[in-house]
């Protein structure tokens, strides 16, 4: 493939979701490697299988796989935007495991460039909260497994990041001294945000038995603890780093909805809240499981 172009996954992943921070990016890959692990162990894993990584990223479920699969084992990697892939083939390439490596540019809602029953495992991490087709991914899935295929998937439900009602947080951030500037801010997250919001696990449940599979199992975890005070580098993701790529960050978001004065007050309430670590961090994930028959 040729030298990756910047485009908003790319430019997201390797930048804007950690404040284009080296330090905040290694953190955050830190949080992500027990969800990596959580994936890989519920796809149970055999040392020939041939995995999907579907909506691969910079590759960290199919990185992890090939850490886990022997010699024949193989990960195809796949990804709807092509220089997010190439980006992940270059690094691929430097880990010296690209001979059990293949990377194909591929819409989940199709899967299109993927041949029909040519792997044995699939897997995904926050994928399908991006997809309104949700059903047609599960379909697309479906065909692409071999029979007795396994499926193993992640996804946030971003619906139970705040809380219920007029709290006076800023996603789960206690900033009831500018609660009134906060919930403007929050509300020009909204409409960007539809696709993300909507996701249900009993919906995709329902998707994965009507693409045909079997064995379908959620599981659904929800947390809420409480923030602990928090450095500069936490200060400077929350308000500088963007929780999608199609978002804003915090402090764009209150530039462009309030006065100076007011995302100014804003935005040194949050920094407070962080510092302080008020507030709660609430957490729903769901783990899917399924096999094709």
């Amino acid at each position: 493939m040729s030298e990756a172009k910047t485009d908003q996954w790319l430019d997201w992943l390797t930048a804007g979701r950690d404040a284009k921070s080296i330090e905040i990016r290694r953190r955050s890959l830190n949080m992500l490697l027990p969800i990596r692990d959580r994936v890989l162990d519920a796809a149970r894993l055999q040392p020939d299988d041939i995995v999907l990584d579907i909506g691969c990223g910079e590759g960290l479920l199919g990185i992890g796989a090939l850490e886990r699969l022997g010699d024949k084992g193989q990960v195809v990697f796949s990804d709807i935007s092509l220089p997010l892939l190439e980006h992940t083939e270059n690094a691929i390439n430097a880990l010296g495991a690209d001979s059990r490596s293949t990377f194909v540019p591929a819409d989940i809602r199709d899967l299109a460039e993927v041949c029909d029953e040519s792997v044995t495992v699939a897997v995904a991490r926050s994928v399908l909260i991006y997809v309104a087709q949700r059903e047609a991914a599960f379909r697309a899935i479906a065909r692409v497994l071999k029979p007795k295929g396994r499926l193993s998937i992640y996804e946030p439900v971003a619906s139970f990041l705040d809380g219920a009602g007029d709290d006076g947080s800023f996603f789960g951030w206690d900033v009831r001294e500018t609660k009134d500037l906060a919930a403007l801010v929050k509300a020009s997250f909204g409409p960007i945000d539809q696709p993300i919001l909507t996701l249900d696990p009993r919906d995709l449940v329902h998707a994965a038995e009507y693409a045909g599979l079997d064995d379908v199992r959620a599981l659904v975890t929800a947390s809420s603890v409480r923030h602990s005070p928090g450095d500069e580098l936490i200060v400077r993701q929350v308000l500088e780093g963007r929780p999608n790529p199609n978002a804003p960050t915090p402090t764009e978001a209150a530039r462009k909805c309030l006065g100076p004065d007011q995302a100014g007050r804003f935005l040194e309430s949050l920094a407070a809240a962080v510092r302080e670590g008020r507030g709660r961090r609430r957490y729903t994930d769901v783990l899917l499981t399924a096999t094709k028959p």
